[in-house]
Formats: C-alpha cells, sequence, structure tokens
C-alpha cells in the first residue's frame, strides 16, 4: 500500500504544485520561487516545497529572498550590501518585493489552493490500491 501510494502520487501531486504555484507569479522573482517547488511523498505525508533549492542569475540562492518575495517588503527596509571593491553599505529595498502581505503572493496562496487536491488525490489512491487488491483475490 505505501509503495502504491509513492509511486501513483508523486508525479500527479508534483504537477498540480507547479501549475498552481505559476498561476500566481507576477514576477520575475516569484516566477525564481515558483520554479523550485517540488512535492515529496512519503508513508505518512505529503510534503510541498518551494523556494528550498535554485539560484537567481546573480547566483544568490532562492531561499535568501523566499520570505521577501512571499511576503513583501517595506520599501525603506535597510539591506547591507557591499561595493564591487567590497566596502560595505546600507540602500533601501525599494520596490523590488512588493508591499508587506500577510496572505503571502505565491506559495502560501498555491498551497491553500493545493491542500484539498492533493488530499483527494492520496485518498483516490490509497482507495484504488485497495479496491485492486480485493480484486486479485
Amino acid at each position: 500500500m505505501k509503495r502504491e501510494i509513492g509511486k501513483h502520487t508523486k508525479a500527479p501531486a508534483a504537477g498540480i504544485w507547479r501549475d498552481e504555484l505559476n498561476q500566481h507569479v507576477e514576477t520575475r522573482l516569484q516566477g525564481a520561487v515558483a520554479s523550485s517547488g517540488t512535492v515529496s511523498v512519503t508513508a505518512r505525508n505529503i510534503t510541498l516545497k518551494a523556494g528550498a533549492a535554485g539560484a537567481l542569475s546573480t547566483g544568490t540562492p532562492v531561499s535568501d529572498i523566499l520570505t521577501a518575495t512571499e511576503f513583501g517588503m517595506r520599501q525603506d527596509a535597510p539591506i547591507d550590501t557591499r561595493s564591487r571593491k567590497g566596502t560595505p553599505y546600507k540602500r533601501k529595498a525599494g520596490s523590488t518585493f512588493g508591499p508587506r502581505r500577510r496572505q503571502g503572493n505565491t506559495v502560501f496562496p498555491a498551497a491553500r489552493a493545493v491542500v484539498a487536491r492533493v488530499a483527494s488525490l492520496w485518498v483516490q489512491t490509497a482507495w484504488r490500491t485497495v479496491a485492486e487488491r480485493i480484486e486479485r483475490l
């Protein structure tokens, strides 16, 4: 039963998760977060992940910008950075990440929409597996 759930759930769940993430993308940074979406399936649960892997073209890991991209940032928030010569200085965030948003921009709305569909898929797979085993007997 565990093997069948894992085998028949991961691919469809990953497709559903990526499609839903891509529907909520509005900026290139959000697209980088969405493109890193993956699904892991175990015997007990399904984990939806986003922003854990990948990097921007600048080399910055997506995980470093995940929180600001998902929940926004104040425009006057200071960001520590370095010049080409290595001198540290502070700059303002500006409108790069958009205004603060408690409900999230990409991952959280996608997760709210996907959870019921993936749970249904999981139950259907388990039910189908049990029905097939009964038919074989």
